[in-house]
């Protein structure tokens, strides 16, 4: 499976399921929730049932396993936590926690949007 034909498969979201990474290692995943030029973020659900997100980069990409390494040794809280990597099907599988509120520039640009500015203890928290 190529990159080209990993984008054609989660267009269509009946076909996701032939485009499994991870199902050895308990991963099940249930919808795709971005892409980039290298591969796709997918959110799965981990063995014990807690939602993770799946980023499967092409292998041939040659600063993939350094990301991967990279983030295996990050340790900040906040920063999204590593958990996991592989190689699976020409692919890169790294697995990280899920922000299931978003990331801090989608909460800058909500707040923009709706004319009320962050307030500083509350960035403070984040930083």
């Amino acid at each position: 499976v190529d990159y080209e034909q990993t984008l054609l498969v989660v267009h269509h979201r009946s076909e996701v399921d032939d485009f499994q990474l991870g199902t050895d290692r308990g991963y099940r995943i249930e919808r795709s929730i971005g892409r980039g030029h290298f591969g796709v973020a997918f959110l799965v659900k981990d063995g014990e049932n807690q939602r993770r997100v799946l980023k499967a980069l092409e292998l041939d990409r040659g600063d993939a396993r350094r990301e991967a390494e990279i983030m295996r040794q990050l340790r900040h809280p906040q920063i999204i936590r590593f958990r996991d990597s592989f190689e699976e099907k020409g692919f890169l599988a790294i697995v990280m926690d899920h922000a299931a509120c978003g990331d801090l520039l989608k909460r800058v640009d909500v707040a923009k949007k709706a004319g009320h500015p962050l307030r500083e203890e509350q960035v403070m928290q984040w930083v």
